[in-house]
């Protein structure tokens, strides 16, 4: 299937063509090569088939350059054939990441795709910027591909009787627990979602920064209760249930079960400090059953191998090769998403003043909600892992994988289509 361009032509296409000065030593072949490509600059606007066919016999004898390059790629752009003009875009920046009109164009590029990377173009097109600050058109690409996902679009939905628990824990009280930089804003930016544009009555989301273990005992109940706050908040047969939390994961190193760190936990006694995944599932599907909830969708940007973006959370995590035991939720109407597997560590997107999956989890509904279509977890699981965009964004940032995880009822409709 043909990929839709948002507009037919862009402004790439009148550049002037280039000279063979950049990204190449000067040499016989090169010379040769230059002849070709001014004789294709003459005739790129009556004839570009013609100057295509130059300019490809002159990337043929002088292929270290990236002038050369960027040349047929605006003839290639010219010409329709907009992913040949891509890849000669992606050498070009290959050969030299300081290249600044190969980097703003492959930005515009991609910008054009309705389906390209739009996080990419903006990285893109504001290293073109920081090159060469003064420049108007650099300046005008940054502005059309900035992605704000801190502004929820407004859907005009509501569901009244849904209900949601929103924690974000990024201060610790032990000295030894690193914070988690960007768990503040997750939270602050998913309850703005989850009001704007899934629709949740505001006074129906339970929302803490920063929350203790009473705190969560409080909300999910305990071992021998499962009746707290959440259940209490639900409407038999009606609600819908949404938990997002943003914050420290850990296994016992003893046994590897997982669990939650509340902002008062002592990693050393993980056991009896820390808010227990297996309880957390036992009771959430308790309540599901009791109240015969319609969906239940929870989500976590956590990692729980122990190690964290900036500082490990268990000590020595990393040499004791700890390996997290996930417990499985059971409730059939219930879907699970995790912002990294096994011993992954989850990242920060600190550009964007976000974890790494929360960002392109906000991103996936926006851009879902901007096509004015319907956003189910399946979706969430297609825009994250078909694409690999976590993983990808994961290993250019930091060289490492993270791969999200997401299991359950894929059909669970997050946001409904326009009407």
């Amino acid at each position: 299937m043909k990929r839709k361009r948002k507009i037919s032509v862009l402004s790439l296409v009148s550049v002037l063509m280039l000279t063979l000065s950049t990204g190449v030593g000067y040499s016989s072949d090169c010379d040769t090569a230059n002849r070709l490509a001014m004789e294709a600059g003459k005739i790129v606007r009556t004839n570009p088939a013609g100057a295509e066919i130059k300019l490809s016999d002159a990337v043929a004898i002088c292929p270290e350059s990236t002038a050369l390059l960027y040349n047929l790629a605006v003839t290639y752009y010219k010409m329709g054939r907009f992913p040949d003009a891509q890849y000669q875009l992606e050498k070009a920046v290959r050969k030299d990441p300081q290249f600044a009109k190969a980097l703003n164009a492959l930005a515009s590029v991609i910008l054009a795709d309705e389906n390209g990377d739009q996080a990419r173009a903006e990285e893109l097109a504001r290293r073109a910027v920081a090159l060469e600050p003064s420049n108007l058109k650099f300046q005008d690409t940054l502005a059309k591909s900035i992605i704000n996902v801190d502004e929820p679009p407004v859907t005009g939905q509501f569901k009244p009787n849904a209900v949601a628990v929103v924690i974000g824990n990024r201060d610790y009280k032990n000295s030894h627990v690193p914070a988690v930089d960007y768990a503040a804003n997750d939270a602050a930016v998913i309850r703005q979602y989850l009001i704007k544009t899934m629709g949740f009555n505001e006074r129906n989301i339970i929302y803490y920064q920063n929350a203790s273990k009473m705190d969560l005992s409080k909300v999910f109940g305990v071992s021998d209760d499962y009746r707290g706050e959440l259940y209490s908040r639900l409407k038999q047969g009606k609600s819908d249930v949404f938990l997002f939390y943003s914050g420290h994961g850990a296994p016992d190193p003893n046994t590897n079960q997982v669990f939650l760190l509340p902002t008062d936990a002592d990693p050393e006694s993980i056991k009896i400090t820390g808010f227990s995944l297996d309880l957390l599932y036992a009771n959430l599907a308790k309540i599901g059953e009791a109240k015969d909830v319609q969906s239940m969708t929870v989500v976590f940007d956590a990692c729980f191998s122990g190690l964290s973006n900036s500082a490990p959370v268990i000590a020595n995590a990393s040499s004791l090769g700890i390996r997290p035991k996930l417990p499985v939720f059971s409730l059939p109407n219930a879907a699970v998403i995790t912002s990294s597997s096994g011993n992954q560590i989850s990242s920060w997107y600190k550009e964007k003043q976000h974890g790494l999956f929360t960002y392109f989890f906000l991103k996936s509904i926006k851009d879902t909600v901007k096509k004015g279509k319907s956003l189910t977890v399946g979706d969430i699981r297609a825009n994250m892992l078909d694409t690999s965009i976590v993983n990808e964004y994961a290993f250019r940032l930091y060289k490492r994988e993270q791969t999200p995880e997401i299991v359950g009822k894929m059909d669970t409709v997050l946001v409904e289509a326009e009407k």
